[in-house]
């Protein structure tokens, strides 16, 4: 697998050991305790993960679909490209300032606390076949249009950097929610 593809495939899979220690350290109230007004708890993050997941999801199949069409192979390095760029350092956990959460993607939690991590660790699985399909298209030319704002796009590669970073922002959030951190 491409270097870079693997780094992703890293940073999914240490989302999934932090959810797991999570879970190993937090009873069903506390994963559905808010740690303040207008705070998520830990369950909403994950719910907030798991909706964005949902929603980025047919878009990378999409986007590599183009790119296997188009044929070209990548064994040089990835590149982000600017919006890319931006994208992932602003939505990483060093990112403070609060960005309004769309609606569609605002947690509604149904279910059970297991029910919102299960399909956590469902969707993390597809990313991760959407990943290994990747490897060795040229998907840094191909084009995802971003299910949150339709005005804004960026590169298949950028996008998978993008739900890692995201990932790790609200996971950080959950920990918080958790007392963990």
């Amino acid at each position: 697998m491409h270097a870079q593809l693997q780094s992703v495939m890293e940073d999914l899979q240490r989302s999934e050991d932090e959810l797991h220690a999570f879970a190993a350290g937090a009873d069903e109230d506390g994963w559905n305790r808010r740690p303040g007004p207008r705070r998520w708890s830990a369950s909403e993050c994950v719910e907030h993960l798991n909706l964005s997941s949902e929603a980025i999801l047919p878009e990378f199949w999409r986007a590599m679909e183009r790119a296997r069409s188009a044929g070209e192979a990548t064994p040089r390095p990835l590149r982000l490209g600017l919006t890319g760029w931006l994208l992932v350092k602003g939505s990483g956990p060093g990112w403070s300032p609060r960005v309004k959460t769309r609606t569609g993607f605002e947690p509604r939690h149904h279910g059970s606390v297991g029910d919102v991590r299960d399909r956590f660790l469902a969707l993390q699985d597809e990313l991760r076949v959407c990943l290994r399909a990747a490897d060795g298209l040229a998907i840094d030319q191909a084009r995802v249009i971003s299910p949150f704002d339709g005005r804004v796009s960026y590169n298949l590669y950028a996008g998978f950097r993008l739900v890692a970073a995201h990932q790790a922002r609200h996971l950080r959030q959950a920990g918080e929610a958790l007392g963990l951190r």
